[in-house]
């Protein structure tokens, strides 16, 4: 790589503590490794205000009136957005050669910009987002597909999906697959004890999903599987569900409280990624049934902590599954309660899909990631 420095614009706004979601996930960990590289300088911008230092924004006790407000009051998302600009343009034309917004949407700048655009699923699949997302993702992303110099995709399916969707040219996307933080690994009975204590629950006696309780995350069929389970399993294995409120749940909600009443359902909410990591290893089984991906990094967190695990074949999820899980029809009940059932009852099963698992993770890091992304830096400034 070339030595001389050069200064980036990265927008930091998706990373909340204690509501880290899988785009936070993506723009703190790659921001921390792109920090690493002696010829970056980074300069994030987080709404608010500008800064050298990653700044990290606590979660708003307002979050969940903001999202009403943002999905049901008419233009509030356009006006929103209005005003960060405002905020953003102050500062992104000073000094800085590359503007990389790894949320999707690239504000408008003068500066040379790479969007990371993580997947289609507002185009594919408009019915599991609300309508309002979906008005504002059309919008702001026809900017982003007219003016960007650059995309970046966490996976070939989304790279196949714009090129086909939007006829943008496929030379000027870049594949870059995700990390998976070394910290996620398989911690022992006696370390997670007191962080499952707190939440009653037994090393490796509950099966787990992680994900916002929305649709596209298909929790739903999950619960059905879980609800068709022999009662000898389901007296062993509780359903234990980690993620924040989403919307359209009504469904979700009357399945949930059933078994929420039966004892053999937790729902956590969010948690600090400490504790994250903690659940996962004290996991018998991960199961992520999503209806649609652009990656899917759960998947890898919980090979990494040691969990086998069983996915939904759609979407990005094969190439990151790497044969390495057992796979099903995200419709597919019957096929998901069979999943399990495998697992539950061939201890080598188990092991097997461990190993796999373990050995897939070793593919992916946040390091190999910064280091591609900044190949993309390259191309785009010409940098030989």
């Amino acid at each position: 790589m070339k030595t001389k420095n050069f200064n980036i614009a990265f927008n930091s706004s998706s990373i909340r503590k204690g509501n880290l979601t899988g785009i936070g996930y993506y723009a703190y960990y790659l921001s921390r490794e792109l920090e690493k590289i002696k010829e970056i300088e980074m300069l994030y911008f987080n709404e608010r205000m500008w800064d050298k230092k990653l700044i990290i924004n606590e979660k708003s006790k307002y979050s969940t009136i903001k999202s009403f407000v943002r999905d049901n009051v008419p233009y509030a998302y356009d006006v929103y957005r209005l005003l960060v600009q405002k905020r953003f343009e102050k500062v992104a034309h000073k000094n800085l050669d590359l503007y990389h917004e790894p949320n999707f949407m690239i504000y408008p700048t003068s500066l040379p910009s790479i969007a990371t655009i993580h997947d289609c699923s507002w185009i594919e699949h408009p019915e599991l987002h609300p309508a309002t997302r979906v008005k504002a993702m059309n919008k702001y992303m026809k900017f982003t597909l007219e003016n960007a110099d650059h995309i970046i995709v966490d996976a070939k399916f989304t790279k196949k999906m714009i090129t086909k969707l939007s006829g943008y040219p496929p030379k000027k996307i870049d594949v870059i697959p995700l990390g998976v933080d070394d910290l996620f690994m398989p911690y022992s009975r006696a370390y997670t004890k007191d962080f499952l204590d707190s939440l009653g629950l037994k090393f490796k006696s509950y099966f787990l999903l992680v994900g916002t309780l929305e649709p596209r995350k298909n929790l739903v069929s999950a619960l059905k599987a879980y609800i068709s389970l022999p009662l000898k399993i389901k007296k062993n294995f509780k359903l234990v569900i980690v993620g924040g409120k989403g919307w359209l749940n009504d469904e979700f909600d009357s399945l949930s409280n059933s078994i929420i009443n039966n004892g053999d359902l937790l729902i956590t909410g969010y948690l600090s990624l400490k504790g994250i990591r903690e659940i996962y290893a004290g996991a018998k089984i991960f199961i992520f049934p999503s209806k649609y991906e652009g990656f899917g990094l759960p998947v890898l967190e919980a090979m990494k902590s040691g969990v086998p695990v069983i996915s939904s074949n759609s979407s990005s999820l094969p190439e990151v599954c790497n044969d390495a899980a057992l796979q099903f029809d995200p419709l597919d009940i019957d096929g998901i309660a069979s999943c399990i059932k495998k697992i539950v009852n061939d201890p080598f099963l188990e092991k097997k899909l461990i190993s796999l698992g373990h050995e897939n993770t070793k593919k992916f890091s946040w390091q190999k990631t910064a280091i591609k992304t900044v190949e993309t830096y390259h191309k785009v400034l010409n940098i030989k």
